[in-house]
């Protein structure tokens, strides 16, 4: 059956049939042109959004070992926090990135009224990444004469992660853009060659389920996939948290979690499974002993016959990066139609952000 369902998308991504998988046409040229114009005139990126809008850069920049500019992430209404974030930069030197897939966004909208009015970041600095028409966030940009690029609402979402309205931010923190979309164009289509992969890991996700494991814990040993690994627990719980259905994906931090969280997953409840990452350098006295950490971890579960999967890099690049997202997209496609699923939509949180806007 899981060949079935993975030929069957397979087929449709090979007759055209989504977009957000159709790399060639993401307008590099256009990317890179307004990258390099903006690059010079400021110091600190800051990127304004929630979900997919944050978490898709977040994740994609994971690729950069040394970003060029410093980054914060706006990504909560708590005054505190965004304060905090603000301090670390110099605000007039910083460009803002405001997204939304929706344009309706209210947390969003707010943010961005908050930077204007209250910090009084110049308008020149903002630039509001919406879809066209009448919404909150084409509606401010007007009102407040800030910059505005249309958004690729085809793209749009956590499944639209590789497009110009993620890459144009990443490009000016550091993402050789054009080499991530060549990797993704290969990983794609070496995906579609070898399927045996994912549909490993799908069988995985599923075998595990039946047995009663609800929990997905990500055991990351590898900062540079922290934000990969904050994107796919969106991409897991939004496309398969339906029809009383749904995987609980837990993101662990090693060695941080093993003085909070390994005692429970050693000892609790067998309602859990694992995947490990880890970064396999040993170049140095720290990097040796992280290394020794995670496989003492595996080791340390498998013993107990905990289920754990590990994936091991020697290094994290464009590739890497590339080759993970559309693995994990391909993984949450497969789970879902197997369910019976809608993987792309998210029909109760729609309705959470129309009651939001109609009690206003």
């Amino acid at each position: 059956m899981f060949n079935q369902i993975f030929d069957d998308f397979a087929g449709e991504i090979k007759r055209g049939e989504h977009d957000f998988l159709k790399f060639d046409q993401i307008k590099l040229d256009e990317v890179s042109k307004l990258a390099k114009e903006l690059n010079d005139q400021y110091d600190y990126v800051a990127i304004v959004g929630f979900g997919a809008s944050s978490l898709n850069t977040r994740a994609i920049c994971s690729s950069i070992s040394k970003p060029l500019k410093k980054t914060i992430y706006l990504d909560s209404i708590d005054e505190l926090d965004i304060e905090e974030k603000l301090k670390s930069i110099d605000v007039q030197k910083t460009i803002f990135f405001v997204l939304s897939k929706s344009g309706n966004t209210s947390e969003t909208y707010l943010l961005t009224k908050y930077i204007l009015e209250t910090k009084k970041v110049s308008n020149k600095n903002i630039y509001i990444i919406s879809p066209k028409g009448n919404n909150l966030l084409s509606n401010l940009a007007k009102a407040y004469k800030t910059m505005y690029i249309e958004h690729e609402a085809q793209r749009s979402g956590r499944f639209g992660i590789i497009s110009a309205t993620t890459l144009l931010p990443c490009s000016l923190i550091g993402l050789d853009i054009e080499k991530f979309v060549s990797s993704s164009l290969i990983s794609l289509s070496n995906i579609i060659l070898n399927s045996q992969n994912v549909i490993n890991a799908a069988k995985y996700y599923l075998e595990n389920y039946s047995l009663g494991r609800r929990i997905l814990v990500a055991l990351n040993y590898c900062h540079q996939l922290d934000g990969f690994c904050r994107w796919q627990q969106q991409l897991i719980g939004e496309s398969l948290g339906k029809n009383n259905f749904g995987i609980t994906p837990v993101l662990s931090k090693g060695t941080f979690d093993e003085h909070s969280q390994l005692q429970l997953y050693l000892e609790g409840p067998d309602d859990k499974f694992y995947k490990i990452m880890v970064l396999d350098q040993k170049d140095t006295m720290l990097s040796t002993s992280l290394v020794l950490h995670a496989y003492n971890t595996s080791k340390a579960l498998i013993n107990i016959g905990r289920p754990i999967s590990i994936e091991s890099f020697t290094s994290i690049n464009e590739e890497i990066v590339a080759k993970l997202i559309i693995e994990s997209m391909f993984i949450v496609v497969m789970v879902a139609r197997y369910q019976k699923l809608n993987p792309f939509d998210q029909p109760s949180v729609d309705v959470c952000k129309i009651d939001q806007k109609a009690s206003k």
